[in-house]
């Protein structure tokens, strides 16, 4: 009898160990998995961020060419006298410009304004509770 109690308490032992080990392992398990999403979400967030420089390098190199064509045309005749025309305004002697006037855009004033239900409910209460006031 005292054999099999000193299996059994190995057999005990070895159950604990094994059930303790796959806890473990476990357990790492999830930490690996936890780890491997954040790191996932921070690949995300750095790739979005790519994106964006991407983005903006190309707008300003587009710009730097527009600036470049810019400079360029600044000793080009043809292009010195259409800005001078277009933007400026200016004439050739014996020429006559001729200029459209937009009409001018209706007054802040002459606007109506959209009628706020609540605000005008509110006001029909408060005049009548002044109604109310005045008459007792």
């Amino acid at each position: 009898m005292i054999p099999s109690f000193k299996k059994n308490k190995k057999s005990n032992q070895s159950k604990i160990l094994v059930i303790l080990g796959g806890i473990f392992i476990l357990f790492i398990f999830i930490v690996i998995i936890i780890a491997d999403i954040k790191m996932y979400e921070k690949k995300e967030k750095l790739n979005s961020k790519i994106e964006n420089l991407k983005n903006k390098i190309e707008d300003i190199q587009a710009r730097n060419n527009k600036l470049q064509q810019g400079i360029s045309n600044v000793n080009d005749q043809k292009y010195i006298e259409k800005v001078a025309r277009e933007e400026l305004d200016l004439q050739k002697p014996g020429e006559g410009v001729v200029s459209f006037i937009m009409p001018q855009t209706q007054n802040q004033e002459n606007i109506v304004k959209p009628s706020n239900i609540f605000q005008d409910w509110m006001g029909g209460l408060n005049n009548s509770w002044q109604w109310i006031k005045d008459r007792f």
